[in-house]
């Protein structure tokens, strides 16, 4: 029996605030695009602001998702990184 994969969604934007609903948008888009290669996502977090340290609320319950085996892969979108290949691979 195979396992079923799992996913977890991380949004960061670089503002203080979302005013106009980017992290929604990412999150409807990864959320679809792991709906396409089959994962079941468990999880979603999210940061705000523009600091360059990796302790961030929503990176380190990305990291602990995970470090505990709580996900098999991630997601994260960026503005400056959209790009995500169509497709599915569900069988």
């Amino acid at each position: 029996m195979e396992k079923a994969k799992r996913a977890w969604i991380y949004c960061r934007i670089n503002a203080p605030e979302d005013t106009h609903g980017v992290l929604k948008g990412q999150h409807e888009k990864l959320d679809s695009y792991a709906s396409q290669m089959c994962f079941t996502v468990v999880g979603y977090s999210h940061d705000l602001g523009n600091d360059l340290i990796l302790n961030r609320s929503g990176l380190m319950e990305l990291m602990d998702a995970v470090t505990f085996r709580f996900s098999d892969l991630f997601g994260k979108k960026t503005v400056s990184n959209p790009n995500f290949r169509n497709g599915s691979n569900c069988s």
